[in-house]
């Protein structure tokens, strides 16, 4: 548990997170269907009220270029990522956003 904690700390200090703030990731194809436009809108909605809400994308496919276009400092693409960095990210995260 103490490396998984380290590991946490580097990450939010990598993206500058602060220790209570709230980390969402979603990790998969990158596609309409996976529900990624919402995630995206409902991240800017929820960030021009709170600074405290992250989201980690993790993932590659046809929604990459507008991922990337909507990057800031509350929505993090990350591309895609080997297996245990995916491990890494998900033990970050408050909430996970799932797809089927």
């Amino acid at each position: 548990k103490n490396m998984q904690a380290n590991m946490k700390k580097m990450y939010r200090e990598k993206y500058n997170i602060l220790e209570n703030a709230t980390v969402i990731t979603f990790t998969g194809r990158l596609l309409k269907e996976k529900g990624l436009p919402s995630l995206l809108n409902v991240m800017d909605k929820i960030n021009k009220e709170r600074e405290d809400i992250y989201l980690f994308i993790a993932g590659d496919g046809d929604m990459q270029d507008e991922i990337d276009s909507r990057k800031n400092s509350h929505i993090i693409p990350v591309g895609r990522i080997d297996f245990e960095q995916i491990v890494i990210f998900l033990q970050q995260q408050e909430v996970e956003q799932k797809s089927y």
